[in-house]
């Protein structure tokens, strides 16, 4: 029979490759005679496997140890690995699902693919409306060092902001990265693609039914199938979309969510993914207060957790029910897009306020265009400092912020999912 996939003695990098995706991607393509290398956190062995590298994407030193025992050449990259800000801080989940990709391919895979390789990421159908809201992920479009990607971490967000948030974000912004790379990279004839799966089988299962209210509540949010994806349905995907099969499909972000979003599309389902998740004000206390708050007064303290593998102690809150924090979210996102939420009264106690309290503010002009659903819009925000602190984000506006507040106002009523 003709290799039609084309993956017979092409080496082939995938991380995450221990469970899930990643280890159905694994075991799919070892069939068809790939030379597979494989990258995860957790140190286990994969019959067939070339070399299984145990490595932590959180952190630079370990991904440069990780590349030295790959080959110069590589045909395919699998990027697969990501964990869902449950159990993961801020700084972790961004880190391992975006900045990770990212430094890998401008570290490693531009130096060492040729022409008919192929780039796919796994991100998320919580990384949808990519183009609506690039504004808030812009400063890690023109960052290109992880020196630099750190730092316009460290400014986006504290590292006890909520995990949770960063997760859609992160996946917004490999969306964004895996289409500037299909048109940069197409130059040299390497095709970059991304699977964005809906809810699947996998170890964070458990994480992402906790965030949608429980289980029964996942299953509702699925698409017409009325059920939840298994990894190997999920790795067929990925694996189509780097084989030879797919040879002029590049730059898409493939959907693969059982016909979710195409209700959304026919108006059947509300579309949940069109928030904001990257607001400055989501990291201040009193938000995150309030966040915890909702959770229940029993959690608002974190246990540190060391994870194995060198990842850093890290944030673990009681989600049993994650539901009062999309709430909290989307009370604050309904207002308007790209406003100011500031208070009237001083506030002594941030656990003891509400949402409610604060005044409804009109958009604020942060020199971006009027943008289109189908139309990718990326400028810098002149104002994108305005959520910087806690007291920037309670101080009264000035008269000339008033005035600017006062030219329009769009109302914005979706909710968010992660």
């Amino acid at each position: 029979m003709k290799d039609y996939f084309g993956y017979k003695d092409k080496v082939c990098v995938v991380t995450g490759a221990a469970s899930g995706i990643g280890r159905s991607t694994v075991d799919l393509l070892l069939d068809m005679g790939a030379v597979v290398y494989a990258i995860d956190i957790k140190d286990i062995e994969i019959p067939g496997v070339k070399n299984f590298i145990a490595a932590d994407l959180n952190s630079k030193d370990a991904i440069d140890m990780a590349f030295e025992e790959i080959p110069k050449q590589i045909d395919c990259f699998f990027g697969i690995a990501g964990v869902s800000g449950v159990k993961s801080n801020y700084y972790t989940t961004f880190t391992v699902n975006y900045i990770a990709n990212k430094y890998i391919t401008e570290a490693y895979l531009k130096k060492r693919m040729d022409r008919g390789a192929s780039i796919c990421f796994v991100t998320s159908t919580a990384g949808l409306h990519w183009e609506k809201y690039s504004n808030e992920y812009y400063d890690f479009t023109v960052a290109r060092t992880w020196t630099d990607m750190i730092n316009a971490l460290h400014n986006q967000a504290k590292e006890t902001t909520l995990g949770l948030l960063a997760y859609p974000l992160s996946k917004r912004a490999l969306n964004y990265y895996m289409a500037e790379q299909a048109v940069e990279l197409s130059r040299r004839g390497i095709r970059v693609n991304a699977v964005l799966p809906g809810s699947t089988e996998t170890g964070m299962i458990d994480e992402f039914s906790m965030a949608a209210g429980g289980e029964k509540e996942l299953i509702d949010q699925t698409g017409v199938m009325g059920r939840i994806a298994n990894p190997d349905e999920m790795a067929e995907a990925v694996v189509y979309l780097n084989s030879d099969m797919a040879r002029f499909i590049t730059g898409l972000p493939l959907v693969v969510d059982g016909g979710a979003h195409t209700m959304v599309k026919l108006k059947l389902r509300k579309d949940r993914m069109k928030v904001h998740v990257g607001w400055k004000f989501f990291n201040t206390d009193f938000f995150q207060n309030l966040l915890k708050k909702r959770l229940g007064a029993a959690d608002v303290e974190p246990k540190v957790e060391k994870v194995s593998m060198g990842i850093d102690p890290v944030e673990v809150v009681n989600t049993s029910n994650l539901t009062p924090v999309v709430n909290t979210i989307m009370e604050a996102s309904n207002r308007t897009e790209h406003q100011t939420i500031y208070q009237t009264e001083e506030v002594n106690d941030p656990t003891n306020v509400n949402i409610n309290d604060y005044k409804d503010c009109k958009d604020i002009n942060n020199n971006i265009s009027e943008e289109k659903d189908d139309e990718l819009v990326i400028e810098p925000l002149k104002n994108k400092d305005v959520f910087e602190s806690d007291t920037e984000v309670l101080e009264e506006l000035t008269e000339e912020d008033t005035e600017i507040l006062e030219e329009k106002k769009e109302p914005e009523t979706e909710i968010l999912e992660f």
